[in-house]
């Protein structure tokens, strides 16, 4: 009784995670959020109709069983495989594209990591000032530690070095999910479908431009997974 108990709950969680996790995503992609050049003057919610026809075309990938039919001929290594050196290269050109800077939080992060290699200046030394950023926020001292090894690794290089660990992360992060996947439901077409749906998901390329500690802890979250599995 006890394992059949155990199995409903995980089930539930599953099934009832994916629900809801679809919900959110579907909310978030109809609508997009404005934030105005002021945090005070609130913010605006637009309706995104273009992401309808993504939606459309994404359904009828899906409905397109010879599609991800011949996926599940596939080993789901390889296919895991393929997804982690898609998840690279295409973050990879992302980045060069991109050329995006430290802004917002990231700027913060990058000042504080320039007062710790020896960059000691007034902006600098201001975000471990008491009440400032660094005391505010001591969660953010692994990431903060990581850019400073950045900078004194790749020296005037160290957003390209901490964006390509950020691409190795996404890379990652998609091998991980499609493995997880496969781990969970034994199911080649489950794992195909998965696939297909995070070597589709731009958010996770685009995120690798973040001076952040987001992307690069989704690997580590996951293989602790992989590893209880």
């Amino acid at each position: 009784m006890s394992k059949k108990l155990a199995a409903f709950i995980q089930n539930f969680s599953v099934y009832f995670g994916i629900i809801f996790a679809a919900a959110i995503s579907l909310i978030t992609l109809l609508f997009t959020t404005i934030m105005p050049a002021c945090f005070t003057e609130g913010i605006e919610v637009t309706f995104a109709p273009y992401i309808i026809i993504v939606i459309i075309l994404l359904i009828g990938i899906l409905a397109f069983k010879p599609f991800y039919k011949k996926l599940e001929k596939v080993n789901p290594i390889t296919i895991a495989r393929i997804a982690f050196f898609w998840g690279l290269i295409a973050s990879l050109i992302w980045v060069f594209i991109a050329d995006a800077f430290p802004m917002w939080d990231s700027y913060d992060l990058v000042r504080a990591a320039e007062a710790v290699v020896g960059n000691r200046g007034p902006e600098q030394l201001s975000k471990w000032a008491p009440g400032s950023y660094m005391e505010r926020y001591p969660y953010q001292t692994p990431i903060m530690l990581l850019l400073a090894a950045c900078m004194l690794f790749a020296g005037s290089n160290y957003i390209l070095f901490f964006e390509f660990l950020n691409c190795l992360a996404c890379g990652l992060t998609m091998y991980l999910i499609i493995k997880y996947t496969h781990l969970i439901f034994k199911n080649k077409t489950t794992t195909a479908i998965s696939a297909i749906l995070v070597m589709l998901f731009a958010p996770l390329i685009i995120y690798t431009t973040f001076i952040y500690g987001n992307l690069i802890c989704l690997p580590f979250a996951l293989g602790c997974l992989v590893l209880q599995k």
